[in-house]
């Protein structure tokens, strides 16, 4: 089975690069938030997935790192992907309608949200 890209399969190669970026943390209610640096590195897989690998300094001071994947599933009309860090013994999955998957061109950020932090079952 083989899929055909899509103009949203193409909108992920803009993602394409090595990044830098800084992450805001709050270590719990009503303690002030915390900047964090971190580094990335995107590559597209074939013309339908970008693999994202980075890591960076936890609010501990330890460094981390991460994979993520980030895809368009067209039979659910949704950007999907999934997430592992070092710091986590489960992996969280994302699905966010192609509609509110946008980039900000000023700074380029885009905000994914998991779906589910859950086990991974």
């Amino acid at each position: 089975m083989q899929t055909d890209p899509s103009p949203e399969h193409a909108w992920l190669k803009q993602l394409v690069g090595d990044w830098r970026f800084e992450h805001e943390f709050s270590p719990g209610p009503g303690e002030p938030t915390i900047k964090l640096p971190g580094r990335e590195k995107v590559r597209m897989m074939g013309d339908l997935w970008v693999v994202f690998e980075g890591g960076g300094e936890m609010h501990t001071g330890d460094e981390m790192s991460y994979l993520m994947t980030l895809g368009f599933d067209p039979n659910k009309g949704a950007y999907v992907g999934s997430w592992i860090g070092s710091p986590m013994a489960h992996r969280a999955r994302s699905r966010r309608a192609a509609r509110r998957c946008r980039s900000r061109q000023r700074g380029r950020a885009l905000k994914i949200r998991p779906s589910s932090f859950g086990t991974g079952t």
